[in-house]
């Protein structure tokens, strides 16, 4: 498989309580990217994208949650 284009780089901005918090307290901006993404290509395309200097990039990888399913044998 091969590495992202800088358009698929990029795939949607992550705007919670958090992210919204570290953008007012340090400027700093949270997207989803594509698995295969390095961090130069993630600096790459969203200096293209936005017409930003970006003065660092940080990733993690998350697992989704699992959904289990509780039956507590009571009939509504």
């Amino acid at each position: 498989m091969s590495a992202p284009t800088l358009t698929r780089t990029i795939i949607t901005p992550i705007v919670t309580e958090q992210t919204s918090s570290a953008y007012q307290d340090r400027g700093e901006y949270t997207f989803r990217v594509h698995p295969r993404a390095t961090k130069t290509l993630i600096r790459k395309a969203i200096e293209e994208l936005f017409n930003v200097k970006v003065t660092g990039v940080w990733t993690s990888n998350h697992r989704g949650k699992s959904s289990d399913v509780v039956h507590t044998g009571k009939k509504r």
